[in-house]
């Protein structure tokens, strides 16, 4: 009997240990990566406040956005939206310190109404 308790607590502890060391496995680029598409997968949802609680506090883009502007940006232009679709082509990551930089574009696609059919040609025409 006390074998058996033994053997399902390693058994456990094996489990665990892969399960909460897995992440730390990976690269920090993965790992930005990963997060980064998680990002864009909460953003087509249209989930703002879990958007904005995952964007970095010191966040800015090339247009000189903000992360909570950015987030009230996204709001406006994607609310027209049914359905939204967005694939994201990472062009470089790189890593300095604690800090990842992301470059690449975003191509857009879906169905809606109002100016949806602007937004999508505009965004997927961004250089």
């Amino acid at each position: 009997m006390r074998t058996w308790i033994l053997r399902i607590l390693a058994i456990n502890l094996v489990i665990s240990a892969i399960w909460f060391g897995w992440p730390f496995l990976k690269s920090a680029k993965s790992q930005a990566l990963d997060q980064h598409q998680h990002l864009i997968s909460i953003v087509a949802h249209r989930n703002w406040n879990q958007t904005l609680a995952l964007m970095a506090e010191d966040y800015h883009d090339s247009w000189d956005m903000k992360r909570e502007e950015a987030v009230s940006a996204g709001h406006e232009i994607l609310q027209s939206f049914k359905v939204l679709n967005l694939e994201w082509m990472t062009a470089s990551v790189a890593i300095a310190g604690n800090t990842a930089t992301l470059t690449g574009f975003i191509i857009v696609s879906g169905k809606g109404f109002g100016f949806s059919p602007e937004v999508i040609y505009k965004v997927n025409n961004l250089k």
